[in-house]
């Protein structure tokens, strides 16, 4: 029980550190939808619900799977490359990147010693 409360609470802490995060990378200035990154969110839901027999799940892949692929011509407008990012968005991706890397790691040592 004890653990529960401190997975929880470190959850807790990730989505405030998350959240806290995202508003201050928010621009003022509104982007376009990135239909590509739909489609690749529809089929990680779609692949990742069947084994997990969880159909709801595979449903709404399969609608983002759908919407994404209604756009496929507006998928390169939103595409941008590692060298056209500026020095600051580079540093912010890295430093996800290190970030859920250690939480992917906590979890599994989590995982593994309890």
């Amino acid at each position: 029980m004890n653990s529960t409360l401190w997975m929880l609470i470190a959850i807790a802490v990730l989505l405030i550190l998350f959240g806290s995060i995202f508003l201050f990378l928010k621009k003022k200035e509104k982007r376009k939808v990135d239909y590509y990154s739909i489609f690749l969110v529809g089929i990680i839901w779609v692949v990742m619900g069947i084994p997990l027999k969880n159909y709801f799940l595979s449903s709404i892949g399969v609608i983002l799977l759908i919407i994404g692929l209604r756009h496929r011509n507006k998928w390169e407008r939103n595409k941008r490359k590692w060298e056209n990012l500026e020095n600051r968005e580079k540093k912010w991706i890295i430093f996800l990147m290190i970030l859920l890397s250690l939480l992917i790691l906590a979890i599994l040592a989590f995982l593994i010693f309890l």
